[in-house]
């Protein structure tokens, strides 16, 4: 994730300023207590780089990055933890050993999130309902591994969707409308088709299962729901709202979900 597209993502969510206190203090005592540890100019300039810090190398590479690591507060303070974090380049155990903390500290400071992670390291983003974020976002986004496309499109939305606002709230519906679709297109293995174009093999393949008609019925009928909305509020227009962008986020997931599921037990 593009660090510019991150900080922006934290607008949403993390506000809670006595967990953030909490949460900062943990992280600048864990440095401080090991100041005597080696970390690299070249890491240094990236993480000044990523965190739009200029760079000022007086005192060494980490009293340097903790004196720029005090600048930030709340969750402008975890933007740049997270920046840290990923742009310790060059001693790998170390680098695995701050993300562990950070997520560790999140814990123990009460503020709950989901990781996502891809070719740039990890990203904590705010949390929605546990149980549906673990089992429709969380799980699903890591069972997208054989999928690799769909993964790369479902990983945009997410990010899309934690930095969402009313201007980009159509954006973020179409990011998850393609997210589907590019799941289709791959587990169907027809890559030319628009997503509307699925019902058939959606119906097939749950018949296909046992899935019993009833069950069948209420995910034909919301697939028409949601392709036409996606075609009437976001693909086509700017007409979508914030607040039923959780549903989507959601219903996308249970659908991938739920064909994946089926698949695993053919």
């Amino acid at each position: 994730m593009n660090y510019l597209d991150y900080r922006e993502a934290l607008g949403i969510g993390f506000d809670d300023e006595v967990k953030m206190d909490h949460f900062q203090t943990q992280c600048l005592n864990l440095l401080k207590s090991r100041e005597n540890f080696e970390y690299s100019v070249d890491d240094y300039v990236d993480f000044c780089n990523a965190v739009s810090a200029t760079y000022n190398y007086e005192f060494g590479s980490l009293y340097d990055a903790i004196c720029i690591l005090e600048g930030f507060e709340g969750k402008y303070f975890l933007f740049a933890m997270i920046a840290f974090a990923n742009t310790f380049n060059h001693y790998e155990d170390m680098q695995e050993f701050f993300k562990e903390e950070i997520i560790k500290y999140l814990n123990n400071s009460k503020l709950f999130h989901r990781i996502i992670t891809d070719e740039d390291g990890i990203f904590v983003l705010p949390e929605g309902a546990k149980e549906l974020d673990d089992n429709l976002v969380s799980e699903t986004y890591e069972w997208l591994y054989e999928y690799p496309e769909t993964r790369k499109e479902m990983s945009a939305a997410l990010k899309a969707y934690s930095e969402a606002t009313p201007e980009t709230a159509y954006k973020v519906a179409d990011y998850f409308r393609t997210t589907l679709e590019r799941f289709f297109q791959n587990y169907f293995c027809a890559a030319d088709r628009s997503l509307e174009n699925f019902k058939d093999d959606l119906g097939t393949h749950l018949k296909n299962n046992g899935v019993p008609s009833e069950i069948r019925n209420i995910m034909i009928k919301n697939f028409e729901l949601y392709t036409k909305y996606m075609n009437n509020y976001a693909k086509h227009t700017n007409k979508a709202k914030v607040n039923v962008l959780e549903f989507i986020m959601y219903q996308t997931g249970l659908t991938i979900r739920t064909i994946i599921t089926l698949g695993k037990e053919e």
